[in-house]
């Protein structure tokens, strides 16, 4: 059963994610199950669940409370071994206090998000991981600087994992070049110049400003580009403003589609702050489209096994220089890089063998696996 603390209007990263899990573990013979809260009700996603058969609930309240009897009583319909799958810490909590005096009904916490530093949450982390976290079978964390926070805040170290994310290779397919342009036509964005794109619906951790301060330098530069950044609403209009970039940045509401970004994109730009595993840079390397993204754990580990992502320092001007390398490679060379990024996230991301090996660590847990999982893929180091 997962847990998930999600209603965003769209599907993202994360309903593909979790439906490739259940059909993984539905192909194993298990039962699945997906608990939401009242925010998700609704919401046109939930139309892919019921085209998958997989079946779903709704909380009535997000009440911690409230959580732990409706999960209860939804364990108490079967006395079949279960995992209850907790996402985006909402459920956390809840699902320990459901799962409490059930010795066949395990626990994972996901964690998906970065923590805040302030002192009042470092208590409640600390609170939380160090008494409730000592009752879950494991914490999966989406990047090795994520999985360092959660110990240092009393989770045991024993039950912590970095479990990164994966991708969809086959929804996120190699683009070829009429798309491209069909992209571009279909988005009102000119042919002729190269173009960037940068998600920033959360606009400081996301570093919009230092992506809008990349496409100034680069402009100053006398590269004529243009830019898209989707998400950033008032705080990227008013930055575009200030920087005098005008008609050359176009923020754009958040789209469901984020394949017609990838494709009218010649770069990614993700300069994130902080991240887990980001799925919009898998995304765009899996698609054949080149990113620049910002020297931290989660970018790093995976721009470190390919040519066409370029891993640069926070700085603007620095950001500017990689992406205009990587805008002034050769069209084989690019096209080259693009077929080179797809396959090595074919063979090293891919998401129906990540959903594999998920549902291993279930079957373990329920000891119906004698052997320990192994980890689902070897990202390559990164100090």
């Amino acid at each position: 059963m997962h847990l998930a603390g999600y209603g965003g209007p769209y599907a993202g990263s994360f309903v593909p994610t979790l439906r490739s899990v259940m059909r993984a573990a539905g192909d194993r013979g298990w039962s699945c199950e997906a608990v939401f809260g009242p925010v998700a009700k609704d919401r046109v996603w939930l139309n892919e669940l019921r085209a998958d058969g997989i079946p779903f609930r709704f909380v009535p309240t997000i009440a911690r409370g409230d959580v732990a009897e409706t999960v209860g009583a939804i364990l108490s319909e079967s006395d079949e071994p279960t995992v209850l799958h907790t996402h985006f810490s909402r459920f956390d909590v809840a699902a320990v206090m459901a799962a409490s005096g059930r010795r066949a009904t395990k626990v994972f916490w996901h964690v998906h998000t970065p923590h805040h530093d302030s002192s009042s949450v470092r208590l409640r982390n600390r609170m939380k991981y160090a008494l409730a976290g000592r009752r879950v079978e494991r914490i999966l964390c989406v990047s090795s600087e994520l999985e360092q926070v959660v110990v240092d805040r009393g989770a045991p170290r024993a039950k912590v994992e970095f479990l990164h994310n994966a991708v969809n290779v086959e929804r996120f397919r190699l683009l070829e070049r009429p798309e491209r342009e069909l992209a571009r036509l279909r988005l009102g964005l000119p042919l002729d110049q190269p173009l960037l794109a940068h998600f920033g619906w959360d606009w400081e951790r996301k570093g919009g400003d230092l992506f809008l301060r990349a496409v100034r330098a680069l402009r100053e530069r006398g590269v004529e580009v243009v830019a898209v950044t989707v998400g950033g609403g008032a705080p990227a209009r008013a930055l575009r403003d200030e920087l005098h970039l005008g008609h050359a940045v176009h923020v754009l509401d958040p789209i469901d589609d984020v394949r017609a970004l990838y494709a009218a994109a010649d770069v990614f730009v993700a300069p994130s702050r902080a991240e887990g595993t980001p799925y919009s840079v898998m995304e765009a390397l899996s698609s054949g489209t080149a990113v620049v993204a910002t020297d931290i754990h989660g970018h790093a580990a995976i721009g470190a096994g390919i040519d066409s992502c370029m891993i640069t320092s926070q700085d603007p001007g620095e950001l500017a220089l990689a992406a205009q390398a990587l805008i002034d490679r050769k069209p084989h060379e690019a096209a080259a890089d693009s077929l080179a990024s797809h396959l090595w996230m074919r063979e090293n991301l891919n998401l129906s063998r990540w959903s594999a090996d998920l549902v291993d660590r279930y079957e373990h847990a329920l000891g119906r696996l004698a052997a320990a999982p192994a980890e689902p893929v070897p990202l390559p180091a990164y100090p």
